[in-house]
């Protein structure tokens, strides 16, 4: 049995303001990647309790340098950094019997949501076949399709794991809390996050009881993507991939597959095409926190 792990941070039990989840903020360092980590423990002890034997953690949040790994087996696999290649934000192919999606966010159509947003901070929605969805589908379309690799659980913001249920329905949720009143002591706090990883830890437990009903989720083909921008200024409107534009801040792109929808709309979103050659050559050196820093002020002049 082996399991991959695609780790936000938002979602993650515990955090419930932004500097426990902006890298490099001293609640970052001190409370945010304790509480991610935690998480992330709590979900491979309890799939290990049902059989886990191998597990792949893909630090997905910023630049990849969330995941306390002493805080983990030795024997798990932490991939960190930003990835382009092969697939685009998860890099090397390879299959899986399940994968976990921890500590992910509600998008910005969500009434309630904490943090909401989706893949990039300029982006105010993203449809596929004319229905608006979530970081957390995409992603799980992407391990669907393109390592062939069933979503089995889902942890994060409640808002996000209820408009999920009915796309990922076999899927175990488990909603970590972000109101205010479950942290204004730490004596609530600590009640949350210990009943919260309790329900991780089982429900890591149950799903992986359940692998043979998870499915692979993927959106029908062929593919229709529209991405609509908070403004108009963004760099991203430049659209140097000549993608089509609806109007001053809507573009839309059509594949045969999802997979080179996503790609199309990673390369989009994050490498102007000017540096796509210069992306594919220095790739490995990019994925490193300051070659992706790099990147992003290159792309922003």
């Amino acid at each position: 049995m082996s399991l991959y792990i695609l780790a936000d941070m938002e979602g993650a039990c515990g955090i419930y303001k932004q500097e426990q989840f902006t890298p490099g903020a001293p609640e970052w360092k001190r409370w945010g990647r304790t509480c991610l980590s935690e998480d992330i423990r709590s979900a491979i002890d309890g799939a290990s309790r049902a059989g886990l034997r191998k597990a792949t953690v893909r630090d997905y949040h910023g630049f990849g340098a969330n995941v306390a790994r002493d805080m983990l087996p030795r024997s798990v696999e932490v991939i960190g950094g930003v990835r382009f290649r092969p697939l685009p934000a998860i890099g090397k192919k390879a299959k899986y019997s399940m994968a976990f999606l921890i500590a992910h966010h509600a998008s910005v159509d969500s009434p309630g949501a904490f943090y909401p947003h989706i893949l990039h901070h300029h982006v105010k929605s993203i449809s596929v076949n004319g229905r608006i969805v979530s970081e957390a589908e995409i992603m799980a379309a992407v391990i669907g399709e393109g390592l062939e690799t069933p979503v089995g659980l889902v942890s994060g913001d409640p808002v996000l794991l209820e408009s999920i249920a009915g796309t990922l329905p076999w899927a175990e949720l488990v909603p970590c809390s972000k109101r205010l009143g479950d942290f204004e002591t730490v004596a609530k706090r600590d009640e949350t996050i210990m009943r919260e990883r309790k329900d991780l830890f089982e429900k890591s437990r149950k799903a992986v009881e359940r692998a043979s009903g998870m499915k692979r989720f993927q959106f029908q083909v062929p593919v229709r993507v529209e991405i609509e921008l908070h403004f108009p200024e963004s760099p991203i409107a430049r659209n140097t991939w000549g993608l089509t534009r609806i109007s001053a801040a809507r573009f839309a792109l059509e594949r045969p597959d999802f997979l080179g929808a996503f790609r199309a709309l990673f390369n989009f979103l994050f490498i102007p095409r000017g540096l796509y050659p210069l992306v594919v050559v220095l790739g490995p050196l990019l994925s490193l926190p300051a070659g992706s820093r790099l990147l992003r002020m290159v792309y922003r002049k």
